[in-house]
């Protein structure tokens, strides 16, 4: 590298240019995915809904992400920035659509520290059989921790996050595709068979689509290498790649791990995977599997709660920075450490935040949960908190994606139509967009019927509490378009000429080169 400068790119940034590399920038769209998180913790409620074919909601849910994915590179190809879909929209729609986006994306990224974290420190309390005190406060208290922990990786410089993703990432996918590849090995009652893919083995058609909301939120994170633009080397080259590789990678991962842990369950006993107060499927697998060696899983799951939310805190705190930065957000979010390079006070409102949707949304679950589906329990509240986490997770970012489709035909229509392409800028973001909208419709219960047809039917929410997701959601939706307005009407949108504008590239500098060399 030294003496080339031509052949290294870094974008014009306040940020630390250049500090990530190829694995790093990978790493931080796997892990945001969460590959050990997915493949366990969903188990259960995407079994609870579809039934036998519950594996059979990460393909549909792999088909509609990849057109995404793809489409996605195509703008941080165009535009390398830390805004991501913020800057993306604002550039090929309209500023007001980008505010709308990273308004809905307060919901994703940033919310996801409390909920994950806590319900990781209910995986292990429930795991290691605590029971009274202990089981009440330890997951509260364990994600008050790793978001602190967290917070303070962030503040010391995105090569330490960078680093850590890759150790992290890579002990979690070893771990868990050990798992799946040990549950085909070893099949449980009706050993190893294709029925779980089988659609007509879906408990409904409702319940298959609602499993495959679950199975895209499951995906989300795929997306988190690109508010990593600015501190990336060759920017439009690694994060298109981080984009669509990571896609690809944990689609057939979560297919294989998914098949193993039901066919090591039992295809014809899968409904003891749903019943109340049972530990994780996968942790009981470990431990019929590997005996005492077990808790390496526990070790895991830990590692991949840390990981998430490194990679959420990254992509939260690179979208604030940046509105604040462009004027969107007041400029106090756009301070970058003069010796770190890192957003000093969006990763303190990042911080805030996490410790709010923490203790916040358990308070939510726990008064909202129905006595017949086991009363206000601290216990019960910490599993909730997380599945009604994912339903708001899974419905805004259909509403995110949507956006981000049109807004690539919209861009390379008007601004680069030499690079256009019907395929990659109008037929996949039709696809996409149709596929998102298929599963919104049919998890809904707006329409449905057997076989899968688009037939109306009576709409309906999902049960309580997780109805109070779907609301929220809507609610947040007009608050937002009451915020777009109420600028609008006063005047203050002095912001959005900077919003549309993306950061630009520049060959490295020795300096730069140096540093970067040294740092791996």
């Amino acid at each position: 590298m030294a003496g080339n400068t031509a052949s290294v790119t870094v974008a014009e940034t306040q940020l630390k240019a250049g500090a990530l590399r190829l694995p790093s920038i990978f790493m931080q769209s796997l892990t945001m995915v969460a590959p050990g998180i997915a493949a366990l913790f969903y188990t259960p409620v995407v079994v609870s809904q579809a039934g036998l074919a519950a594996p059979l909601a990460y393909p549909i849910a792999f088909l509609i992400v990849i057109f995404t994915a793809i489409v996605l590179a195509q703008l941080a190809r165009a535009v390398p920035s830390a805004g991501g879909y913020f800057t993306y929209v604002s550039r090929g729609i309209h500023p007001r659509a980008g505010f709308l986006v990273s308004w809905l994306n307060i919901i994703y990224a940033p919310l996801v520290l409390g909920a994950v974290t806590v319900f990781g420190g209910y995986v292990i309390s429930s795991s290691l059989g605590w029971t009274g005190a202990l089981a009440d406060w330890f997951p509260l208290v364990f994600g008050l921790v790793i978001v602190s922990i967290v917070a303070g990786i962030q503040y010391l410089g995105v090569q330490l996050s960078g680093k850590t993703l890759i150790v992290t990432g890579g002990f979690e996918l070893i771990i868990v595709l050990l798992l799946g590849l040990w549950g085909l090995a070893n099949p449980g009652p009706g050993g190893l068979n294709l029925t779980p893919f089988n659609p007509g083995n879906a408990s409904s058609t409702a319940g298959l689509f609602i499993a495959a909301v679950f199975a895209i939120q499951a995906f989300t994170g795929w997306e988190g290498s690109a508010p990593m633009a600015e501190e990336s080397e060759n920017p439009t080259k690694n994060v298109p790649r981080a984009l669509i590789g990571s896609v690809i990678l944990f689609g057939i991962f979560i297919v294989i791990v998914q098949w193993g842990v039901m066919s090591g369950w039992g295809t014809n006993d899968y409904t003891g995977m749903t019943k109340p107060g049972i530990e994780l499927p996968g942790i009981t697998l470990a431990k019929k599997f590997w005996g005492d060696a077990w808790v390496i899983l526990l070790v895991m799951l830990v590692s991949s709660v840390i990981a998430v939310s490194i990679a959420c805190a990254n992509v939260g705190t690179r979208m604030w920075y940046r509105m604040g930065v462009d004027g969107a957000f007041p400029k106090w979010f756009g301070r970058v450490h003069s010796e770190r390079k890192t957003p000093v006070n969006a990763i303190m409102a990042q911080w805030v935040l996490a410790v709010c949707t923490a203790i916040g949304l358990t308070a939510i679950a726990y008064f909202a949960t129905p006595a017949a589906s086991g009363g206000q329990t601290l216990v019960t509240a910490y599993q909730n908190q997380y599945y009604m986490d994912g339903y708001m997770i899974g419905y805004v970012v259909l509403i995110i994606y949507t956006l981000g489709n049109i807004a690539a035909y919209m861009l390379y229509r008007r601004e680069r139509p030499q690079e256009f392409s019907w395929v990659s800028h109008a037929l996949f973001p039709v696809l996409s967009t149709l596929g998102m909208i298929a599963v919104l419709l049919f998890s809904l219960n707006i329409v449905g019927g057997e076989p899968l047809a688009f037939q109306p039917q009576a709409w309906t929410l999902p049960p309580a509490p997780f109805n109070y997701a779907v609301i929220f959601v809507g609610v947040w939706f007009i608050v937002g378009l009451l915020l777009v307005w109420y600028l609008k009407a006063t005047g203050r949108e002095d912001w959005m000429k900077a919003a549309a504008i993306g950061a630009s590239e520049r060959p490295a500098t020795e300096e730069e080169l140096r540093d970067m060399e040294g740092e791996w």
